[in-house]
């Protein structure tokens, strides 16, 4: 169970780091285009 917890907050660390990386470069290629 506790490595099943591990590998599940592993994974939604890396959905929430992926969700950041993808926010913040459409925010840079938004103030490109402006």
């Amino acid at each position: 169970m506790v490595e099943h917890h591990v590998l599940t907050v592993g994974k939604y660390k890396v959905l929430l780091n992926y969700a950041m990386f993808t926010h913040i470069r459409f925010n840079t290629i938004g103030d490109c285009n402006l």
